[in-house]
């Protein structure tokens, strides 16, 4: 038996040896068959467990990235004024922080602006005083009475040009009277017949304004006085528009007519611009009263009650201005940082856009490529 085992064996190996690829292929698959076994039918180990007590906390994603780092703000500091650099508080290299001064530039006329609209603001809102009343109301009492005496003076005139103008236009001899109408041309007639109307229209009023004045004293009401000087004043104007339209009549006349009384032309034209001339000065001279009083009353107003709002405010607003174009004398750093360089010196002369220093800031920001993954998960904060 034990040789036929042998000998089996020996067939075996004697075939394998024969066959060393068919042998080695049928070895390769009854290894690979037993490994599979061995994995399916191998005892399963029973499963682990790690315990912990439970605890709070936060869960922390951290990205990663490389970049650049720079300073987040460089600047270049301008002058906003012009002038000689007085002073340079700073060097190169120096950390400053925001509002300190870096260079002055002469302020001299600055400051005289300066304390002008605070003295000028000071005067608007301080309390008046009994004097400066007193002045003023002397002021407008004398002004009412100079008004007065300036109609006086204008009523004292007035007939000498109402008359004129009347013998002018409707006298038995006057220049462009109703007798001689026809020998004027249609046109002058034309020009003739606007200077009477205008002529009446000044006499009607005349004659109210002047029973205006003679009921009237230097010590009436001052409201009747107001209105009589504003009366008188529209009256003179209505006189200086008849006067116009009379110098036009007669100078389309002379021009165009030389031959139409000749004579009394020259007259006639001297007496015009006479009238004229001194209707003028009144209407000036009515008119400034009128302003004298308004002005007076106004200065007394404001003494007694106290500078209008706007008045104050708007002085308030021109101190704010003059005291920011101060301010501006003195060059400050707008933020901390380091001074990178200065290229001016003192008694250089600044203009409004020159770079009195470079301020580099604190502040760094850095620069980092992230790929989208990563970016996804950045936000502010």
């Amino acid at each position: 038996m034990h040789k036929k085992i042998h000998s089996f064996f020996k067939g075996i190996l004697g075939y394998a040896t024969q066959h060393k690829i068919i042998s080695s292929m049928i070895i390769l698959v009854a290894c690979i068959v037993g490994y599979y076994t061995y994995q399916h039918f191998k005892p399963v180990p029973p499963p682990q467990y790690v315990l912990s007590m439970v605890r709070s906390g936060s869960i922390v994603q951290t990205v990663t990235g490389s970049g650049q780092v720079t300073a987040s703000n460089q600047t270049d500091i301008k002058s906003q004024v012009s002038g000689s650099i007085t002073a340079i508080k700073v060097s190169v290299g120096q950390h400053v922080h925001a509002g300190d001064l870096l260079a002055t530039i002469d302020s001299t006329s600055a400051l005289l602006d300066l304390q002008n609209a605070q003295l000028a603001l000071a005067k608007l809102t301080q309390p008046a005083k009994e004097t400066d009343i007193s002045n003023s109301t002397n002021n407008l009492t004398a002004s009412y009475s100079d008004g007065f005496n300036t109609v006086s003076n204008a009523f004292l005139d007035l007939p000498t040009t109402m008359n004129g103008m009347k013998d002018i236009l409707t006298g038995p001899t006057g220049f462009m009277t109703d007798s001689r109408v026809s020998y004027l041309s249609p046109t002058a007639q034309q020009y003739r017949n606007t200077a009477q109307v205008a002529y009446y229209k000044a006499v009607n009023q005349y004659v109210t304004v002047l029973d205006e004045y003679r009921g009237l004293s230097r010590t009436s009401a001052t409201s009747s006085i107001e209105n009589l000087i504003s009366d008188t004043y529209d009256l003179l104007r209505n006189v200086a528009v008849a006067l116009q339209d009379i110098q036009g009549t007669f100078t389309f006349i002379v021009t165009n007519q030389p031959e139409y009384y000749a004579k009394d032309a020259t007259t006639a034209g001297s007496n015009i611009h006479t009238w004229s001339t001194t209707i003028t000065g009144d209407v000036s001279s009515v008119l400034s009263a009128r302003n004298s009083i308004s002005s007076n009353k106004n200065s007394l107003s404001t003494l007694i009650t106290g500078a209008d709002t706007l008045d104050i405010q708007s002085q308030q607003l021109a101190l704010e201005q003059k005291k920011q174009t101060y301010d501006n004398y003195f060059i400050r750093a707008p933020f901390d940082g380091i001074v990178g360089r200065i290229p001016v010196n003192v008694y250089d002369q600044a203009s409004g856009s020159s770079v009195i220093a470079t301020i580099v800031g604190d502040q760094k920001v850095s620069t980092i490529s992230l790929n989208e993954v990563d970016a996804a998960k950045v936000a502010v904060g």
